[in-house]
């Protein structure tokens, strides 16, 4: 039988864990505000903060940190910055390749921003591979 104050604890680790993921999402739904009304600088901000709190909450290689690039990465490339946004569709595209199926739909939406990517960078060659 747990004592009161191991009860307590473990009471705050559950309600910490939920402020964390509540804050994450928060960020997320900011930065996706201010994406839809084209203040690419303020959704950056927004989804950094949410890959920050993605990252310390569940590691480098969790799906939902996958996924935090990938937003980063859409939004670079709003923002022509196609450098930051191969690299953060990269390091979406390896963290999924960890824990995905190779025939996993998401695969389908990274390649195919980085085609996109490489075409407006006019690296023809790059970006063929990824169509």
């Amino acid at each position: 039988m747990l004592s009161k104050n191991q009860k307590l604890f473990f009471l705050l680790v559950i309600i910490i864990a939920f402020l964390v993921s509540c804050s994450k999402t928060d960020y997320e739904m900011l930065g996706t505000q201010a994406f839809n009304k084209g203040n690419y600088d303020k959704a950056i901000f927004h989804y950094q903060k949410s890959l920050k709190l993605r990252l310390e909450a569940l590691g480098p290689e969790h799906l939902d940190v996958a996924s935090a690039y990938f937003i980063l990465g859409i939004a670079y490339s709003k923002k022509e910055q196609y450098d930051l946004s191969i690299l953060h569709y990269q390091k979406s595209l390896t963290i999924k390749r960890k824990k995905l199926d190779p025939e996993h739909p998401d695969f389908m939406y990274i390649y195919y921003r980085l085609g996109i990517a490489h075409n407006q960078k006019k690296q023809y060659d790059q970006a063929i591979r990824f169509f």
